[in-house]
């Protein structure tokens, strides 16, 4: 399998054996996706494994109600306003054709300390081939998206530790539609008042 790594900003990447990333997607992808049927082509098949990574800062931001934090701590699940809580990621990394086989995709994440509190959420990706970071008048709750897929986990979840969650349906939904090297996923808790891990 050939591995593509693009490593920016944040920090640990459990999952390549390299420290530093806090969120990541893996996305392993089918090299040929048009298959006509010939064994002798199917045997030549090979997968490339993209890792897509925050770059700037505002990369990774929490919405919460009336309040946008850029700087500071994140969190994943909800804050003080259930209804209107998010974790904002845009994400960078090698280019997926328009129309690839998506074997599977992961948001990962890497705590930074040891937590256990229950917590719920879902994960879209913005409607969007070519994404902008956010700012105060470009928040999560605003964009436009496609594909949605739920977690909920009461789990304690250890320091150090990588965290994956299979978000294969709404990658796969995303890159029907666009080919790009840049993705924002927006990540909506469903769950009950301050149920939230802090993931940065």
């Amino acid at each position: 399998m050939k591995s593509f790594l693009h490593q920016g900003g944040y920090a640990v990447l459990e999952l390549l054996s390299v420290v530093g990333l806090v969120a990541a997607l893996a996305v392993t992808v089918y090299a040929f996706n048009n298959f006509n049927g010939d064994l002798r082509t199917r045997a030549g098949e090979d997968t490339q494994l993209a890792v897509f990574t925050p770059i700037d800062d505002s990369d990774v931001v929490n919405e919460d109600g009336g309040s946008f934090s850029v700087s500071g701590s994140h969190w994943l699940g909800t804050g003080e306003n259930p209804s209107s809580s998010f974790l904002g990621l845009r994400l960078k990394g090698n280019a997926i054709p328009q129309g690839a086989t998506i074997s599977k995709a992961e948001l990962k994440f890497t705590q930074p300390k040891t937590e256990w509190i229950g917590i719920s959420f879902e994960v879209k990706a913005q409607d969007s081939g070519d994404p902008q970071t956010f700012s105060g008048g470009s928040k999560p709750s605003s964009r436009s998206t496609i594909g949605s897929v739920s977690f909920s986990s009461d789990a304690k979840w250890n320091a150090g530790e990588t965290y994956s969650h299979d978000v294969t349906s709404v990658i796969q939904e995303y890159v029907n539609k666009y080919g790009s090297g840049s993705i924002v996923l927006i990540v909506r808790g469903t769950g009950t008042q301050w149920g939230r891990k802090f993931v940065y």
